[in-house]
């Protein structure tokens, strides 16, 4: 879910549907929202600028639990409004307004069919039809998680677009090392 450009309905129901009861989840929505550029005016001071990373949101003043929880399913790099049902990871999908657990299921049967009817997923999407696109976009968020032998683990969140014209096959938007990532234990003499 893009920060800068998701309706907020969708900010508001995947608020409830994470982390908070509907009064909260609107309240925050808004709070995002009023963050935002208006549209068709000029950019006046730092709290009318579009979010360039997700933390801004603590900084903004929301709680670092929150953000924490919201983390994994927001983006500021997508450039559009809907999200892509084939990608989106599953708690989006159910966070959907009016979504009933029948409608979330034939929608992952879609995706475990690679569906690349929109005609169907904008049907089983029902409500909340419009809040989606398969328009595949140029950024693509990646996770990596690395554990060596030793107990070296490593977890990174990349993403990466692709610009059309571009010489460079792809250019890295945003590298997150993932907090929590730990070396091998020093007295083991394993470091390899």
């Amino acid at each position: 879910i893009d920060l800068n450009l998701a309706p907020p309905i969708l900010l508001s129901s995947l608020l409830a549907h994470l982390a908070q009861d509907q009064e909260s989840a609107e309240s925050a929505a808004d709070f995002i929202i009023q963050r935002r550029p208006k549209p068709q005016a000029t950019q006046t001071s730092a709290a009318e600028s579009p979010f360039r990373t997700i933390s801004e949101l603590e900084q903004s003043g929301l709680s670092a639990d929150l953000v924490s929880v919201l983390k994994p399913y927001l983006t500021v790099f997508s450039g559009r409004a809907q999200i892509d049902p084939r990608l989106a990871p599953d708690e989006v999908l159910a966070a959907l307004p009016e979504m009933s657990e029948a409608r979330l299921r034939n929608l992952l049967d879609l995706r475990r069919a690679n569906s690349q009817d929109a005609n169907a997923w904008q049907r089983e999407a029902g409500p909340a039809a419009g809040l989606l696109s398969l328009d595949p976009g140029n950024a693509a968020r990646i996770r990596i998680d690395v554990t060596l032998a030793s107990g070296f683990r490593k977890t990174s969140e990349v993403v990466a677009t692709h610009f059309q014209d571009d010489r460079e096959p792809y250019r890295i938007l945003s590298w997150d090392d993932a907090p929590g990532t730990s070396a091998p234990d020093a007295r083991s003499g394993d470091n390899r």
